[in-house]
C-alpha cells in the first residue's frame, strides 16, 4: 500500500527538481548524474549519524509539509523519517522514495528544489540508511515459497529423468510470472485445471518412456490374385493360383506396420508329381533374404506350404520371388535374383497401377511350358518386440523382471529403488519404494502385464509432491527453532543448483556429491558450477533466463504493420530471438565477461536476418558468428529483436527504446506518466508533418512529463538508425535521421556505437548489478528484499576479480547465502 501510494505521488509530481540538463537515475548512477557532486559522509561517522547531520534536515525542509502524520499527500506519511529504525520498519516505501529521489520525481515543481550537491547527498545518505539497516546485523537470507516446477522446467525434468526427450507442457496452462521470471514460487500455484493436466501428462509420459507388448498390433497380410504381379511369362488358373515359367519374377507389395522380424507364409508347389522346387524371397534390390522349398501342389485350388523369417523395414516393402536351382549355392545376403534389372519404374508403376483391377483365368495354365506355382503369400507378425518400438528409457526403467526366483514386488523394488531416488532428488526409504512396489504388485494381478503395471506406477510417481514440487523442509531431527537461519540440505543444493543453471533435475554427479554430503563444500561446489556451465543443459539458462530478462518472449506477440513490412515473417521473427539468445549463450559457454553483451563487436545471423542487416556472404538457415561493426552494430541494444520489442508497429519509439536501457540494463525503473498525460500520437495529431523528434520535444514541454523523457529520449534517440524492425536506415520521411543526443554532464553522442561507448564506459557497473540482481532473483525464485541488497554487492564484488566473467558470476550467485541458506518458518 506505502508503495502504491509512492507511485500515487510519483503521478502528481509536475516534473523533475533538476535543470534540464543534469537529470539523475536511482543509484546515484553517472548516466543521470554525471558530474553531480557526491559530498562524502563525515570520516567515521556511522549511517544514523550521517543521516542526522544532512538526510533527515533535507526530508524535512523538502518533503514533510505535503507528506506527514496529519496531512498525507496520496497518501504517504514521512514523519517517522528522524528515526533510523522507522525507516528500518518500512524499506520497501523508503526505497521507493529513494529511487524517486534519484530519478528526480520528487519533490514536485512547486516545491522547494534541491540543489544537485543537496540531492546527491540525499541520496547517499539515505541509501547508507537502508543498507546499513538491511546489513549492519548477520541479515538473513529469506524466505523461499514452496514451488512447483513451471512448464519449461517439468519438460527438462522429465526429459531427463527417462532419458528421452519429452514434451507435455504445451497443454498446461501458462505460468504466471513474478518478479520478471515464471518460476517465482509466490505465484506458482495449481489450480484444479492443472492437476488434472498433470494426470493426463503422466499417463501420457508414463506410455511413452514404457512399452507394453500387448499394444502391437499383429496383421496377418494376405496377398493373392491381383496383388501378385508378374514380370515374364506367367498364366493365372483356377483359384487364381499363377503359374510361373523358370525366369519370371513375382512381386508384391505389403504395408509393414513395425520394423521387426516376420513370418511368410508361401503357398503354391511344383507343377510335377514327385517334384520339389526352391523359391527364393528377395527384397525390393534383387537380394536373397531366404528360401523355402514347395513340393507339388496338388490339383485344383490345392498348394503346398512353407515359410520363411524375414525382417523387414516400416512402410511400404516391395518382396520379390524368383526360382532357385536345387543344386545353386544361395547365400541370403548376398543372391542377387537374375533379371532384376528388368524391374524397372515403368513395370513397378504399372503393376501397381494393375492391383484391383480383374484378371484373366486361363483353365489350362497348368498345361503351360511353367516351373512352379504361386497362388498366395501372407505375412504375420511382428514376431516378438521390435527393437523399434522399445522407448531407450525402458531397459533403463525396467532393469528386473518377475521370474521363478523374483516375485513382482522384489522386481519392482529392484526397478524402482534407482527411480524415485532420481524423480524425487535425493534419498528415498524403503516404506516409500515398497509402497510404490505395491502398487505395481496390485496393478499386475489386475493387468497381467508386468510393463503396464509399471507404466501405472510411474503415472503415480509423476503426479506425487515429491516429484512436482520443490520443498525444502528441515530435516525431520532438525533442532533449529523457527526462525532461525539454516543451510539448506546437500540435496536441497543440488536441486537449486540444477534448476538454476539447468532448469531442470540434478544429475548423477550432483546426486552423488549430496549423499556423500560434499556438495556444500565451496571448492566442490565451484567445480559443479563451472561443470555445469559446459553442459548443453546449461543452453536453458538462455531460454528461461536471458528470454525473459531482456523480453524475448514478447516477439510471439509482436506484429508490425503489414502494410509497411509485408516481408516480414515467421522465420525473420525466430531469427531475431535466436541471435540474442546465441549471443547470450557464447557468453556463458566461453566465459565470456557479461559486459560483452552490451558491445559485443560479433553476432549470430543466418541468412534470413542478414539479408535484413544487409549482411553479405552469409548463406544457409544456420547461424554463424560474424563482424557486425562496420555495419553500425554492437551489443545487444542493437540486435533486431531488441529493436523490434521497443518499437511501435508502425514506427520506432525513442521513449520505449530508453525506458528499456534504463529499466532492462540499468535497472532502473521510471514511474508511472502521470493521470491526464496526453499520449504521442495526440501530439502528432496536432502536427503531423513534424518529425518524431520534434513530436518528443513538443511531448517533453508539459513539465509533467518531461523529467522522465529528458533522459529516456536522449537514449532513445541515439538507436535512430535503426527502423521499427532493427533494419539500418539513414532517413525517415526523406529526412535525415537526426542519432545524436546529450547525456548528463555534456556528454555527446551521434548514433549507436558512440552512445553504447558511453554506456559501456560509465554504466558498466549499473548493468552488472542488475544482471546480479536478475540472476540471484532467478536462480532463488522469489523476489528480491533489501536485505538481498547485502548479498548482491558481495555477488558483484566476487565476479569483479575475474572482470565479471560469467562463470564468475553465476558462482557467486551460486555461493550467496540467499541460495545456500534460508530462514525457517516462523510458527
Amino acid at each position: 500500500m506505502r508503495l502504491r501510494a509512492v507511485i500515487c505521488l510519483v503521478t502528481l509530481a509536475a516534473s523533475c527538481l533538476l535543470s534540464a540538463d543534469s537529470p539523475l537515475l536511482p543509484g546515484g548512477k553517472s548516466l543521470l548524474a554525471a558530474d553531480a557532486a557526491k559530498p562524502s559522509p563525515t570520516p567515521h561517522s556511522t549511517p544514523a549519524e550521517d543521516w542526522a547531520e544532512s538526510g533527515a534536515d533535507l526530508i524535512r525542509s523538502h518533503c514533510l509539509d505535503c507528506h506527514n502524520e496529519d496531512y498525507q499527500e496520496a497518501e504517504v506519511d514521512l514523519s517517522q523519517f528522524a528515526s533510523v529504525e522507522g525507516i528500518a520498519a518500512n524499506q520497501g516505501l523508503w526505497k521507493r522514495v529513494l529511487e524517486m529521489v534519484q530519478f528526480g520525481a520528487m519533490p514536485p515543481e512547486d516545491a522547494e528544489p534541491l540543489s544537485d550537491d543537496q540531492r546527491a547527498g540525499l541520496v547517499q545518505s539515505l541509501d547508507r540508511v537502508l543498507y546499513s539497516a538491511a546489513c549492519d546485523l548477520d541479515p538473513r537470507p529469506g524466505k523461499v515459497t514452496v514451488r512447483r516446477l513451471n512448464r519449461a522446467e517439468y519438460d527438462n525434468t522429465i526429459s531427463d529423468l527417462f532419458g528421452v526427450p519429452l514434451s507435455v507442457s504445451d497443454s498446461f496452462p501458462s505460468d504466471e510470472v513474478g518478479a520478471g521470471f515464471d518460476n517465482n514460487g509466490d505465484v506458482l500455484s495449481i489450480p484444479p485445471m492443472l492437476f488434472e493436466k498433470y494426470m493426463a501428462a503422466a499417463e501420457q509420459v508414463s506410455r511413452q518412456v514404457i512399452f507394453d507388448p500387448r499394444n502391437i498390433e499383429r496383421k496377418d497380410i494376405e496377398h493373392s490374385g491381383d496383388q501378385i504381379l508378374t514380370l515374364g511369362d506367367a498364366w493365372v488358373g483356377s483359384f487364381y493360383g499363377h503359374f510361373l515359367a523358370a525366369d519370371t519374377i513375382a512381386w508384391t507389395e505389403m504395408q509393414v506396420p513395425y520394423t521387426g522380424h516376420y513370418r511368410l507364409h508361401i503357398r503354391g508347389g511344383a507343377t510335377e508329381k514327385d517334384q520339389t522346387v526352391r523359391v527364393g524371397v528377395f527384397d525390393a534390390e534383387g537380394v536373397l533374404l531366404d528360401s523355402c522349398e514347395l513340393k507339388h501342389y496338388g490339383s485344383s485350388g490345392g498348394s503346398a506350404h512353407s515359410s520363411v523369417k524375414v525382417t523387414l523395414n516400416k512402410g511400404r516393402t516391395r518382396l520379390l520371388f524368383g526360382l532357385l536351382e536345387q543344386d545353386a549355392e544361395a547365400q541370403p545376403g548376398k543372391t542377387v535374383l537374375a533379371g532384376v534389372e528388368r524391374l524397372t519404374e515403368e513395370e513397378i508403376a504399372a503393376g501397381r497401377a494393375a492391383v484391383g483391377k480383374s484378371i484373366k483365368v486361363d483353365r489350362k495354365a497348368a498345361e503351360q511350358d511353367v516351373a512352379y506355382m504361386l497362388r498366395k503369400v501372407t505375412l504375420n507378425g511382428p514376431e516378438g518386440t521390435p527393437e523399434g518400438l522399445i522407448p531407450a528409457s525402458h531397459p533403463r526403467i525396467l532393469t528386473h523382471y518377475p521370474a521363478k526366483d523374483r516375485s513382482v514386488r522384489e522386481a519392482a523394488k529392484l526397478c524402482l529403488q534407482p527411480l524415485l531416488r532420481r524423480a524425487f532428488r535425493g534419498p528415498v526409504d524403503d516404506q516409500t519404494v515398497d509402497a510404490y512396489a505395491r502398487l505395481t504388485e496390485q496393478m499386475h494381478k489386475r493387468e497381467k502385464s508386468f510393463e503396464r503395471a509399471m507404466q501405472v506406477t510411474v503415472s503415480a510417481i509423476l503426479v506425487s509432491p515429491r516429484f512436482l514440487f520443490r520443498v525444502e523442509l528441515p530435516p525431520e531431527n532438525d533442532t533449529l527453532e523457527p526462525g532461525a537461519v539454516r543451510p539448506l540440505t546437500d540435496h536441497q543444493l543440488a536441486s537449486r543448483l540444477s534448476y538454476f543453471l539447468w532448469s531442470s533435475m540434478p544429475d548423477e554427479e550432483l546426486l552423488r556429491l549430496a549423499d556423500e554430503g560434499k556438495l556444500s563444500d565451496e571448492a566442490v561446489l565451484r567445480e559443479q558450477v563451472a561443470r555445469m556451465l559446459k553442459d548443453e543443459r546449461a543452453e536453458a539458462l538462455g531460454e528461461n533466463f536471458a528470454a525473459q530478462w531482456l523480453g524475448l518472449r514478447n516477439l510471439d506477440q509482436f506484429e508490425p504493420d503489414p502494410t509497411q513490412f509485408p516481408d516480414f515473417d515467421d522465420s525473420l521473427r525466430e531469427a531475431m530471438r535466436q541471435e540474442t539468445l546465441l549471443l547470450f549463450r557464447d557468453v556463458v559457454r566461453e566465459n565470456r565477461s557479461v559486459l560483452t553483451l552490451l558491445d559485443s563487436a560479433q553476432t549470430y545471423v543466418n541468412e534470413r536476418l542478414a539479408a535484413h542487416y544487409g549482411i553479405d556472404g552469409v548463406e544457409g538457415d544456420e547461424f554463424r558468428l560474424v563482424s557486425v561493426q562496420e555495419a553500425g552494430r554492437s551489443g545487444i541494444l542493437t540486435h533486431a529483436s531488441v529493436l523490434t520489442l521497443t518499437s511501435n508497429p508502425g514506427r520506432t519509439s525513442p521513449v520505449k527504446r530508453g525506458k528499456w536501457i534504463m529499466e532492462t540494463l540499468m535497472g532502473t525503473r521510471p514511474p508511472d506518466p502521470p493521470a491526464g498525460v496526453p499520449e504521442l500520437e495526440e501530439t502528432a495529431t496536432s502536427n503531423p508533418d513534424a518529425s518524431l523528434r520534434v513530436q518528443l520535444e513538443a511531448h517533453r514541454a508539459d513539465p509533467a512529463c518531461a523529467s522522465c523523457h529528458r533522459v529516456m529520449d536522449q537514449l532513445g534517440f541515439g538507436l535512430e538508425n535503426f527502423g521499427p524492425l532493427g533494419g539500418y536506415r539513414s532517413e525517415e520521411r526523406g529526412q535525415p535521421i537526426d542519432a545524436t543526443g546529450v547525456l548528463p554532464g555534456g556528454r555527446n553522442f551521434d548514433g549507436a556505437l558512440p552512445l553504447i561507448e558511453q554506456l559501456r564506459k560509465t554504466e558498466s557497473e549499473a548493468f552488472v548489478n542488475t544482471m546480479a540482481d536478475r540472476l540471484l532473483t532467478f536462480a532463488i525464485g522469489r523476489e528480491l528484499t533489501p536485505v538481498d541488497r547485502c548479498f548482491l554487492t558481495d555477488i558483484v564484488a566476487e565476479s569483479a576479480e575475474s572482470e565479471h566473467r560469467f562463470v564468475a558470476l553465476a558462482t557467486a550467485v551460486a555461493l550467496s547465502k540467499p541460495f545456500r541458506f534460508h530462514t525457517l518458518e516462523e510458527k
